[in-house]
């Protein structure tokens, strides 16, 4: 990743969860769950309710992240296991 990028994020300037949602896509699982971690624990710039709530759960960026148990396992640590949940069909 661009270490200028990192250097933003690092310094709280960057959004926690655009930084997990591009090491994902990046293969970068490790880096991408201690940023997912960081967007659910609510660091400065993150939110995870409302519209970003949806974003989790549908947000294609976060595939190679969503598939990992570690995924569903912050989800449920960060009292999020509502996201895990698919809605139903009419």
């Amino acid at each position: 990743m661009m270490p200028e990028i990192l250097q933003l994020a690092t310094a709280g300037k960057a959004d926690p969860y655009n930084i997990a949602a591009l090491h994902g896509v990046r293969g970068e699982k490790d880096a991408g769950f201690e940023w997912f971690e960081k967007a659910l624990r609510g660091d400065p710039g993150a939110r995870v309710d409302g519209h970003d709530s949806r974003m989790i759960r549908y947000d294609p960026m976060l595939d190679p992240l969503r598939s990992d148990s570690r995924f569903a396992a912050l989800l449920r640590q960060h009292n999020r296991a509502a996201l895990l949940e698919t809605a139903a069909s009419p």
